[in-house]
């Protein structure tokens, strides 16, 4: 009998453009033969999913009330339900007590701003004990471990969904034209909260005004509550018109994003599974990040790195990939190179081999 892992969906429909939910559809894209793949929703799956995989629909409102009820009662009910051998999750919370196994695969860039409300708090510090309690901690091989060090951490080879690998050529997606999508831009796609986007607005400016406004910088994946506050912040200001705040669009469009984008531009850290960055590195595309551990270890030399904490050379970064052509075309080359190494077969390999042994005993 095959074994079943039952996946937390509900990134997948309520922060689909997310790190953890971009790394539910690798997973789900890549599953490994002679496993089952069961998906928790709480509401019907979206048109662009892909059928062929169970989805078992629990209705709930979107609310931290309800995901709270979601991640500690309603996942490990569902899991016993449908006998599964165990839960995936892809977010940093996890439930508490769990007759199932519990495996998780973090992702997030650890700059969430503090949680408002009762209910807010208790998912995050309730979901984090669960985490820390989880049966295993899938963490990438290539990336420095997490301090201090989970007991229960497995290192796998990266993973990239196959479709950042693949050329989305053709006329730009008629929704993405209706959405106000540019012909050409720079993309950032990291932290949406309101700080974050101030620290890259702060640091694109040492670009933006010398460009002249002909390379605008879009951002992909912010709420709606967000982007009315970056318009009210950029209302009047020389920034305004050289920066897009794209609304809801398909991930099945993410590919076509990243790939038509000039460079993509990460003055951030680093989410564990589901990382933009590598995204962009499977695209080919030169990439100007904020140097860290992390960072330097996922990009090795084919990534233009700056300080963190430095705004100005952060730009100025940007500023030299586009400026100087030559540059650009090194690291776009340095960027291919560097993703082969994360087809996913050997992540395919390694997490089947993983989800047998733990349906063994």
């Amino acid at each position: 009998m095959s074994p079943s892992v039952l996946y937390d969906g509900w990134p997948l429909v309520r922060q689909p453009l997310g790190p953890a939910a971009v790394h539910l559809s690798a997973l789900l894209a890549v599953h490994p033969v002679g496993v089952d793949a069961l998906l928790a929703l709480p509401e019907e799956p979206p048109d662009w999913l892909s059928t062929q995989v169970v989805s078992h629909v629990l209705p709930l409102a979107d609310s931290p009330a309800s995901r709270l009820r979601w991640e500690q009662r309603l996942l490990p009910a569902l899991g016993e339900e449908v006998g599964a051998d165990c839960i995936h999750m892809t977010s940093m919370g996890a439930p508490f007590f769990s007759r199932l196994p519990v495996l998780v695969s973090p992702t997030g860039y650890g700059t969430q701003e503090e949680p408002s409300g009762l209910r807010a708090r208790l998912l995050q510090s309730i979901g984090a004990g669960g985490a820390a309690r989880a049966s295993a901690w899938l963490w990438p091989s290539d990336l420095p471990a997490p301090q201090p060090a989970p007991v229960n951490q497995v290192s796998l080879s990266p993973l990239v969904h196959p479709v950042f690998f693949q050329a989305a050529g053709g006329r730009i997606p008629a929704e993405l034209q209706a959405s106000g999508l540019p012909e050409t831009y720079i993309l950032y796609h990291g932290p949406g909260s309101f700080s974050a986007m101030r620290f890259v607005l702060e640091a694109w400016s040492w670009a933006a005004l010398p460009l002249g406004g002909g390379l605008p910088l879009l951002l992909l994946g912010l709420t709606d509550a967000v982007r009315q506050q970056l318009k009210d912040f950029l209302a009047g200001s020389d920034l305004e018109k050289t920066v897009i705040a794209l609304g809801d669009c398909s991930p099945g469009h993410l590919p076509w994003i990243y790939q038509h984008c000039e460079a993509y531009f990460h003055p951030a850290s680093v989410s564990p599974w589901g990382d933009a960055v590598r995204q962009a590195l499977a695209c080919g595309k030169p990439v100007v990040a904020a140097a860290s551990p992390g960072m330097d270890a996922l990009v090795g030399s084919a990534a233009y790195l700056a300080p963190g904490d430095d705004r100005r050379a952060l730009g100025a970064a940007l500023l030299s990939v586009i400026v100087e052509t030559s540059l650009g075309e090194e690291l776009a080359n340095k960027a291919r190179q560097r993703a082969e190494e994360w087809s996913g077969n050997e992540f395919v390999r390694e997490l089947g081999d993983f989800y047998l042994r733990l349906a063994s005993g």
